[in-house]
């Protein structure tokens, strides 16, 4: 509720200051929208999503790096929707993100399915982390292109990990599942079919990192 909260009374702000810092998404024949939408609902995705997260959650190394990557993310993603990065750029912040929470937050894949499970070796667990991290970021940032597609398509994935996170009494995960949850259903308030205002980059690369 306070993720839903806090993205609600933040993306209408976000809305009437977009025009005049440049988060305007203009149209041309490679989109669906005939008018100008801001795309500055991101903010308050990721805003509303933290909150909840650090008063609730313990301060663990994960959640730290994971504090700091989702702000490096979206600090490269505002600056994409203002000025319009390259994809080179962009990776900069990707793997500045995705590094932390492997390198120093310790998210490591340890297996791979059908292969017996024998763990592997961190010189190959930690760098196949970082580049499905970054696979994942772009997934949802490059799906983002219909009203309600990144959003919906992030709520889906998010209750599939909801599910199997209650299965495995993974406390921290749902807390963080849940707070991603409400900071896209206050999103998709404003972003259901006609949308008012599209995620960009600030929100959909901070969706792709959390799942």
């Amino acid at each position: 509720m306070v993720a839903l909260a806090v993205s609600m009374l933040l993306i209408p702000v976000m809305i009437r200051l977009a025009p005049h810092i440049g988060m305007i998404d203009k149209p041309d024949p490679r989109k669906v929208h005939a008018a100008p939408i801001p795309r500055a609902g991101g903010i308050g995705i990721v805003l509303g999503a933290l909150l909840p997260m650090v008063i609730v959650l313990p301060f663990s190394e994960v959640m730290l790096t994971f504090y700091a990557g989702s702000a490096i993310l979206l600090a490269f993603g505002v600056w994409d929707d203002i000025a319009e990065l390259g994809h080179y750029v962009k990776f900069i912040g990707q793997f500045a993100a995705a590094i932390l929470v492997v390198y120093y937050g310790g998210v490591v894949v340890e297996t791979f399915p059908f292969m017996n499970m024998e763990p592997l070796p961190p010189s190959i667990g930690k760098p196949f982390t970082v580049i499905a991290l970054v696979g994942m970021i772009n997934a949802i940032n490059h799906s983002d292109g219909l009203d309600g597609l990144a959003g919906g398509e992030s709520l889906m994935s998010l209750a599939g990990i909801l599910y199997l996170a209650s299965q495995a009494q993974g406390f921290e995960t749902m807390v963080m599942v849940v707070a991603v949850m409400g900071g896209v259903f206050g999103f998709l308030r404003f972003n259901s079919h006609p949308a008012r205002v599209f995620m960009g980059d600030g929100g959909s690369q901070f969706l792709g990192f959390a799942l």
